[in-house]
Order: structure tokens, then sequence, then C-alpha cells
């Protein structure tokens, strides 16, 4: 699925002359063997574009293309080869945008694929009540894009969240038996904070074993204090931490939450020793700094009875939730304003709150 990071490719291009053949008179594109070229697009997403190398990949995705815009040219009315000339264009910008240069490589992504909406419109025109053009339509809004936040900093965010939920919950509709199409939304929703609706979304007999499911559900069962404020920017910054450190392998987003709590760590502990009376915070050597692992059990969430054994869970790689917490007393000026990742705090969280990091590194496919 497009919704998880493309491996980089830092591999320079050799550049291959292809042989001109001779094309017999009467050649017609539609002689293209359309459900070849289907095939091939879609090996490209799901294993040649991460195996190839960036050369062998730049000539199959050149082949596929010639082949595809020639069978079109003739066919200008299949909404379904309109749509794998988009998904085309989208492993390209996945795979191959190391190798862009010139203005082109600084396109933001929205104006990047406007040849690509365009497509997608003129589908939809043909064909108002296209699932699957909608379905599209919500990636390349959802693709993730760097913008320059307070400081200049770069910050990775959606293209445009609001249209990616609208266009994948029109998918849905139109096909609501479509498990992907559900799982877009989802993580969408999600991604947007609106967790409890993304959790419907995918409640569904069907879905019972899905991933993204399980994943919703194990972040709605764990409870976070009335007042906390979950922090998308810091959540964002800590799960992409966490991916680049392998602690999570897939659905990063689904999988880390940072909330901002307006408690100290021993209220933060008393709270979750009403839920679990033997919940206890264990000191990570550095005032201030606590954590706890839960062992993920059929009945709910077990915590680690002391340090040894937290350890111990987390060494068995068999999946749990770390819970790690940062307690803020006597804050800096710059503390009370705002979090590490610039989320605003609000003046009522005054001198003592925590940050509360929710990890959840549970094993599954």
């Amino acid at each position: 699925m497009y919704l998880q990071s493309a491996r980089q490719r830092g591999v320079k291009f050799v550049i291959l002359l292809l042989l001109v053949i001779y094309i017999p008179v009467g050649f017609s594109a539609e002689k293209h063997d359309f459900n070849s070229i289907k095939k091939t697009i879609e090996l490209l997403e799901i294993r040649d574009a991460f195996k190839l190398k960036a050369d062998e990949l730049k000539v199959k995705i050149n082949q596929s293309k010639t082949e595809l815009d020639a069978y079109i040219e003739t066919n200008q009315k299949n909404i379904e080869a309109l749509i794998l000339s988009v998904r085309l264009a989208i492993i390209e910008e996945l795979f191959l945008e190391d190798e862009k240069s010139g203005d082109n490589k600084g396109l933001y992504l929205k104006e990047k694929f406007n040849a690509q909406h365009m497509t997608l419109d003129k589908a939809l025109e043909l064909q108002p009540e296209s699932a699957m053009a909608h379905y599209w339509k919500a990636i390349l809004f959802g693709m993730n894009a760097s913008s320059s936040g307070e400081g200049s900093d770069l910050k990775q965010q959606s293209v445009d969240l609001d249209r990616a939920i609208h266009f994948s919950r029109k998918a849905m509709e139109l096909d609501p038996e479509n498990v992907r199409y559900r799982e877009a939304l989802s993580i969408y929703l999600a991604t947007a904070g609106q967790r409890k609706e993304a959790l419907k979304v995918m409640d569904t007999e069907a879905t019972a074993n899905n991933a993204i499911y399980i994943l919703l559900k194990d972040v709605d069962a764990f409870p976070f204090p009335d007042g906390s404020i979950i922090s998308k920017e810091d959540s964002d910054s800590y799960s992409e931490m966490q991916f680049s450190a392998k602690t999570i392998s897939n659905y990063p987003q689904l999988r880390v939450q940072v909330a901002i709590v307006p408690m100290s760590a021993a209220k933060l502990e008393a709270f979750y020793q009403q839920k679990w009376p033997e919940f206890k915070f264990f000191s990570q050597g550095q005032p201030g700094l606590y954590a706890q692992y839960l062992a993920i059990q059929q009945n709910g969430f077990r915590p680690s009875l002391n340090i040894s054994e937290a350890r111990a869970l987390a060494g068995l790689h068999s999946g749990g939730i770390i819970i790690s917490v940062e307690e803020i007393l006597s804050p800096t000026q710059q503390q009370k304003l705002q979090s590490p990742a610039g989320h605003k705090l609000p003046l009522s969280f005054g001198n003592e709150f925590s940050y509360l990091f929710f990890v959840n590194n549970r094993s599954i496919n």
C-alpha cells in the first residue's frame, strides 16, 4: 500500500540505448495486450519496484509507459487504463524521485501530480461512480510531502488530508466490500486524529483480523487521562524515529501516540493503578524519565511487575506496548508554550505536566 514509506534509491541511472525495431504496416496500439500491461504494473507495485536496481526499474517503467500510452491513445474511455497510468506515475515518484533534477524535483506533490489528477477527473467524468478512481484521488491527496514549519524545519504532512478523507470515504461508500478502501479511509482518519471513527470504519466481520483494525483497537483500549492532548506533530516525529530505529516495522502512524498529560509522573502512575493495581513506572536512570512495558494478552494488557520482567518481555520480541514518560516540572517559558515538535500547549498546564509516549510493537503482518 502507498501509505507506507518507499525505500530510497541512491543508485545513479545508467541510460540504456533501446534498439529501434521495424513496426509492420497496420500496427495498432490496440494490439498491445492490456492484461499484460496491467500485470506488469501490478508486479511493479507489489514486487519489482522494491527488488529491481534503479536502472532496470527505470527501463521497465518507461517500457510500461510507452505501451500504456499507446493503448490509451486508441482506448481513451478505458477507465482502468487511465487509472493504471496514475498508478505508474506514483511508482515512479516513490522509487525514482532521487534521480530527478531541476525544478521538477522540488515541486510540491499537489502540483507534481496535476496531470494525474486531471486523468482521474476525466475518469470520473466518464464514470462518476467509479470507486477505484475516487480511491486513487485519495491516494494522491494523502501522499506525504515536506513542508516548512516554524524555524524553517521540514515537516512531513499529507498534501490535503481532508480531501484524502473525502475521496476515500466516497470510494468506500461506492464499494463497501472493498477492504482496501476501508483501510485507506481508516488510516487517513487516524492520521487526522479521528481514531474512534477510524475504528468504526474497520469494525466489520471481514476485517476482524485485519492488522489496521487490531492496531486501532489496541490504542483505543489504552486509557489516556482526561485533559490529555494528543500531539499529532510529536506523534509523527516520534513514529519516524521509532521506524528508523526499527522498533516498529509497519503502520508507524497507527502504532505511535504522544500525549501531553496535565499531571506529574506520580499522579499518572496512580491513574493507571486504578485500572491495573500492579502498575508501576520504572526509572530510566535520569530524573523525570520513566517507562513500563505492557504485555498483550487475549483479555487486554498486563503491566510488567518489575524492570527485569519488562526487559525480558521486550527481549522476546513477541510484541507489546512500550510506555515512556518524560516529566516536566518547573518548565521554561518555551516549554510552557509548545512541545518539542511545535504543538501549542494550553496555559492551564502550568508548571507540572508530562509527555506520555505510547509505542505498539505488536508483531503483526
